[in-house]
């Protein structure tokens, strides 16, 4: 009788854990949007969107964070060329391209990298739902689901440039496009404009389904992760059509690791020491996103007249070898990554 009692405890602790998780994810996936566009009627929003931003310009940095679950290691040495030697090439290619904007294959690597970029944003949503869906309903997501919400990525990649336009981030005085390339750049901007919107009503007809079968927080999932990088098409304000979505990316990273770094011990080694051994990893991944904003905020200040963009070309490498390392770290396919993500985030297996 006790034992029943004890696992009926532990399955209803789960189960908050699973909600909590995925109430998590979809809190930071809209917040960023509503406190840009209130944050004008109501200024203290503005130390939020602050915060939220310093947090989320280190998600980058925080990829180090992995490498401190002995599991992680073990996966990246075994795949030295993959995991290792890819990535630090990316990261020196990467600055040799983006320190100095006069050379010829500055812009063109430039619209590359975002488009790049836009493509792991909408990679992430795409778990962001995976999890979400085997946390309330006990199943993956279907392919129908994430077609959508591929198309909803393929769908940003058609007006990120336009929306970047004509700063994309880094300062116009560097990025000079031709009028025959930002002709075609306007032009998908509004191709992606009519496609939004079709998708959009294809994302309402997936959350009325998920709300008809009362699978409420998966329904505001599934249509959040479609539309996800529609705020673009919505403004030409830069926050709110890029930032917010941009700040909502790596708010969700970050809570991923945060569930990880809360996670129970998975030994009983672990489990003997003291309890100061509980508050490692959460410290451990404070202290690196904590690193990574002093990084991402003052390395852009390093430059010379000969190489004016030398500290913002470390960002962008690193970012490159982040966007890497990441599509095989979460890759559900491979068998040893559904074993670790199934031994650390346990608890939206074992909610059902």
């Amino acid at each position: 009788m006790a034992q029943t009692e004890q696992i009926a405890n532990i399955q209803r602790h789960t189960s908050s854990g699973a909600v909590l998780f995925s109430v998590a994810l979809l809190t930071v996936t809209m917040l960023p949007l509503i406190l840009i566009v209130l944050a004008p009627y109501f200024l203290p929003l503005a130390w939020g969107i602050d915060f939220f931003l310093a947090v989320a310009s280190a998600h980058v940095f925080a990829t180090a964070y992995l490498f401190t679950d002995r599991v992680n290691r073990r996966f990246v040495l075994d795949r030295p060329l993959q995991l290792i030697v890819i990535p630090i090439l990316l990261f020196l290619v990467g600055m040799l391209v983006f320190m100095k904007p006069q050379n010829p294959i500055f812009v063109p690597a430039l619209l590359l990298l975002f488009l790049y970029q836009t493509w792991h944003f909408g990679s992430q949503n795409i778990g962001v739902a995976m999890f979400i869906s085997l946390s309330e309903r006990g199943k993956a997501i279907s392919p129908g689901e994430k077609n959508i919400i591929r198309l909803g990525t393929v769908c940003g990649m058609l007006g990120v440039l336009g929306a970047l336009y004509p700063g994309f981030m880094i300062g116009q005085q560097y990025v000079h496009i031709d009028a025959t390339p930002l002709a075609a750049i306007r032009f998908l901007h509004d191709v992606g404009t009519f496609v939004a919107v079709v998708l959009t009503g294809g994302a309402l007809l997936f959350l009325l389904k998920a709300w008809r079968q009362r699978q409420f927080i998966y329904g505001t999932a599934i249509f959040l992760s479609v539309t996800f990088l529609f705020p673009m098409y919505l403004s030409d304000n830069y926050m709110i059509a890029v930032a917010s979505f941009t700040i909502a990316h790596g708010l969700q990273y970050v809570v991923f690791l945060a569930a990880h770094s809360l996670s129970p011990p998975k030994s009983t080694r672990r489990r003997s020491f003291q309890f100061w051994t509980f508050l490692l990893p959460p410290l451990a991944l404070a202290g690196i996103v904590g690193i990574g904003h002093l990084i991402w905020t003052n390395a852009p200040t390093f430059q010379s007249d000969f190489l004016p963009l030398v500290g913002q070309s470390i960002i962008l490498g690193l970012t490159l070898s982040h966007f890497w390392i990441d599509q095989y770290m979460w890759r559900m396919r491979n068998p040893e990554r559904a074993k670790w993500v199934r031994q650390n985030y346990g608890f939206i297996f074992r909610s059902q």
